[in-house]
């Protein structure tokens, strides 16, 4: 392929848009979607498809937003670090109309990986994390296929969105050597949901980290219903949107879960506020993997580049005291031994309009413990299936417990994955004072 200069752009066969944006056909990518998802490679062999069908593969930066509130996002061909979305007027206008067929046209992600989440007001929301050969976009590609009207209200951003140190990291002296050292704008976080803007600086200026996705275009998407082999193609998305709209049908069961539950909660066995018991089906969607939990990230770059960032906060910020400078991510259950949620860190997909009333940590702990024990006793009974396999949930405190279905945090130590990790820093401390740590939910399979 040979690049083509921005004065020059139209529509194109093949070539470079910059050197972030690959245009071609099947023949030219065919080899990189067969390297992470066979299934949909052979679909689209036996599709056959011509050579005016074009795809994109893009390269985006850690923290780049691949879509934005469903709408498509590309680099920004006058910024090394942004993107701009398809209504912008920077949007390279030769794609506008090959990328508009739907509200996000499919992508599917090719290298590293990329978190779809929601951004509340107060804090934001992971909902899944896609990984090398995971489609996305399915849903919304489907509505011109299907005449089913579908509209998302999420975002994907490159690499993750949801990550935090698990110290404590508000030192002005610490965070003014970060703004000396990267040259950009950086202030003390007031919350882990802020540590991100900070990542995504650190990763800008290390400028090595970043994911790969590929796009597909609206001739794609012609119906050829006399075509077995786009028939094939077709059915395969279709049996894909299926298994991705798992959360959604399983928020039914959910309900019926509450239902069942409910008398006991009528006869006054358990005390439970609106949030905790939005915080009991938040649990059950990690455990049904319908939403992600979190995790330390180790030597894993595929969310976010660690090292760069363990580096910026062990030998500029310096001011840990002695802590380890643990990174945690979102991640899917599936992809985990436990997963953890805190009490302390709320990500709620759905919120009660009710106001969050915490009589303390370690009174909601124990409530916590014996509501998800009779909500396992339900699920056992009634709802045990294949798209809700029965998990164990343990809750830890940082403060001294009397209750004994409640653990300290510092338990958590003799464990995996913090044994792991705790290896990688050998002389540190681990920083179980830290936010996140007040007040966790452990969650495993069974």
């Amino acid at each position: 392929m040979v690049e083509i200069p921005i004065e020059e752009q139209g529509i194109m066969e093949t070539g470079h848009i910059g050197s972030n944006i690959e245009y071609g056909s099947w023949s030219d990518f065919r080899n990189d979607v067969k390297k992470v998802n066979v299934a949909l490679f052979n679909a689209i062999e036996k599709f056959n498809p011509s050579s005016n069908l074009k795809l994109l593969k893009v390269k985006y930066s850690y923290g780049q937003q691949i879509t934005d509130i469903g709408k498509i996002c590309l680099p920004n061909m006058g910024s090394l670090n942004d993107t701009v979305n398809i209504e912008n007027d920077l949007f390279p206008s030769e794609f506008k109309k090959n990328l508009s067929y739907a509200p996000t046209p499919l992508i599917m992600q090719l290298s590293n990986s990329s978190e779809v989440y929601i951004d509340f007001e107060d804090y934001t929301s992971p909902l899944n994390i896609f990984k090398p050969g995971d489609l996305y976009g399915i849903f919304e590609t489907l509505v011109p296929l299907t005449k089913v009207a579908f509209t998302p209200s999420w975002s994907v951003t490159s690499g993750a969105r949801s990550a935090f140190m698990l110290p404590k990291v508000t030192s002005q002296r610490g965070v003014s050597a970060l703004h000396k050292k990267y040259g950009t704008p950086i202030t003390p976080p007031s919350g882990l949901k802020d540590h991100w803007h900070i990542f995504k600086k650190i990763a800008n200026d290390d400028a090595k980290w970043h994911s790969e996705v590929i796009i597909f275009t609206q001739d794609w998407f012609q119906r050829c219903d006399n075509d077995l082999g786009w028939m094939t193609f077709y059915n395969y998305l279709l049996e894909q949107s299926w298994k991705q709209s798992k959360n959604i049908r399983i928020e039914h069961e959910d309900n019926s879960v509450i239902n069942a539950f409910s008398s006991q909660m009528q006869v006054g066995k358990f005390k439970a506020n609106p949030y905790i018991i939005d915080t009991i089906l938040h649990c059950l969607k990690i455990s049904s993997n319908c939403a992600p939990g979190f995790m330390p990230i180790n030597n894993s770059q595929d969310l976010l580049p660690v090292e760069a960032i363990e580096y910026a906060y062990t030998d500029i910020y310096k001011n840990l005291h002695n802590l380890a400078p643990i990174i945690m991510g979102a991640s899917n259950i599936k992809d985990c031994q436990s997963i953890y949620y805190s009490l302390s860190f709320p990500t709620l997909i759905h919120k009660s309009p009710f106001i969050r009333q915490f009589r303390s940590y370690i009174t909601e702990s124990i409530n916590v413990q014996h509501i998800l024990s009779e909500f396992n006793k339900v699920i056992e009974k009634n709802y045990k299936n294949d798209m809700r396999p029965l998990c164990s949930y343990k809750v830890y405190n940082f403060e001294q417990v009397e209750s004994e279905e409640v653990l300290s945090t510092s338990n958590l130590l003799a464990q995996e994955p913090f044994i792991s990790i705790m290896k990688k820093f050998k002389n540190k401390d681990f920083p179980l004072t830290g936010n996140f740590m007040k007040s966790l939910i452990e969650i495993s399979f069974n």
